[in-house]
């Protein structure tokens, strides 16, 4: 056995194999996209005409009207004959208008997402003006395939300390059905699952320097922090998730100067985002949806609760009702998830401390 292993790391080479992983992830995906894909998502037209539509988001609605502002006065090509070149145009790239970001950004201030997306789905098209296919789209997915196996497997090698064992997390993923449902929907979901691996090992690095190095290691985690954000809203909580844990961390450590420094250039990160992006303020407070009944910021705060409480604490949260008893119990989960490794962190010090002191 252990001739064996050996014969395994010589010719066996962990890039190489991981290589080998992204190629049968990147057929099995595309074989899967080819042949057992049924029809399109609406979700996924709509990528290409807010894409590709110059200066008209939506095909239903005048151009210049929030999507959640719509009325009746708004509606065009409604109840009236028109031909397949409208509908062709709407989502396709013409002649003269390739590489039209500005008609993207202005789209995309009218719809409920960020545009960096779109803008790539955009690029892609404008090399084929007048032209559609959903392997435009589908390119991209597998470029943001490649990119999260890659950065999956440098996260996993920096926690695990092992080439060889980096591979598992990969072949766990890759052979899920999770990263299948990602990669072959034509949506945003890929770029932010991409760029969300990326952040991740960014921030492990800066976690594991010395001495929490942000001079070598903040600029890349506020970089992928920003794409993030110009890609979909849920970065925005996930990064903000992550900076808080750092800071409470940084804050146990006593580092208060580079808790100030790095918890300041996210939110001004966060910051610059919204200056880029204005319209992003808008769509995040006011464009929570549920069937027909737009949400405010407050509800949407509850049914974010409803997910993170029916999906990792078992219980429900009522969006309609009081959740009073709900809302309680959560906080008391959540005080002693932060309050037990805290514990074992104070004890740690103390125990160092008393055997330091033993020895003066």
């Amino acid at each position: 056995m252990k001739n064996i292993a050996e014969k395994i790391r010589k010719y066996a080479k962990p890039y190489m194999l991981l290589i080998l992983l992204i190629a049968v992830q990147l057929i099995y995906t595309s074989f899967c996209f080819v042949t057992k894909k049924q029809g399109c998502h609406s979700d996924e037209i709509w990528s290409y005409g807010l894409a590709n539509s110059y200066y008209q988001p939506f095909i239903y609605m005048k151009d210049g009207v929030f999507i959640d502002d719509m009325t009746v006065d708004d509606v065009i090509n409604y109840n009236e004959w028109e031909s397949g070149e409208v509908f062709k145009d709407y989502i396709t790239v013409q002649p003269g208008e390739r590489f039209a970001y500005g008609s993207v950004y202005h789209n995309q201030t009218l719809d409920h997402h960020p545009p960096l997306y779109y803008m790539l789905l955009h690029t892609v098209c404008s090399f084929f003006p007048n032209s559609f296919s959903l392997y435009y789209s589908f390119f991209l997915n597998c470029i943001f395939l490649i990119v999260t196996q890659v950065f999956l497997y440098k996260l996993s090698k920096l926690i695990l300390k092992s080439e060889y064992a980096a591979l598992l997390p990969c072949i766990l993923y890759g052979a899920g059905t999770g990263a299948l449902s990602t990669f072959v929907f034509l949506r945003q979901y890929s770029l932010l699952t991409a760029l969300g691996v990326m952040y991740t090992y960014f921030s492990a690095k800066l976690y594991l320097s010395e001495n929490f190095d942000l001079k070598k290691h903040l600029a890349p985690v506020l970089i992928t922090s920003f794409l993030m954000f110009m890609t979909h809203y849920n970065g925005i909580a996930y990064v903000g998730i992550f900076t808080a844990c750092m800071c409470i961390y940084l804050l146990c450590k006593k580092k208060i100067k580079k808790l100030f420094i790095y918890g300041g250039s996210q939110l001004a990160t966060l910051g610059l985002f919204f200056a880029v992006y204005p319209a992003g303020w808008k769509q995040i407070m006011g464009s929570g949806c549920y069937g027909e009944k737009a949400f405010s910021f407050s509800e949407q705060m509850r049914v974010f609760l409803n997910y993170v409480s029916k999906y990792n604490l078992g219980f429900f949260v009522s969006l309609y009702k009081s959740s009073a008893y709900s809302y309680v119990i959560a906080i008391i989960i959540l005080f002693f998830g932060l309050m037990i490794p805290l514990s074992f962190f104070i004890q740690e010090r103390t125990l160092v401390y008393r055997i330091t002191q033993s020895f003066y």
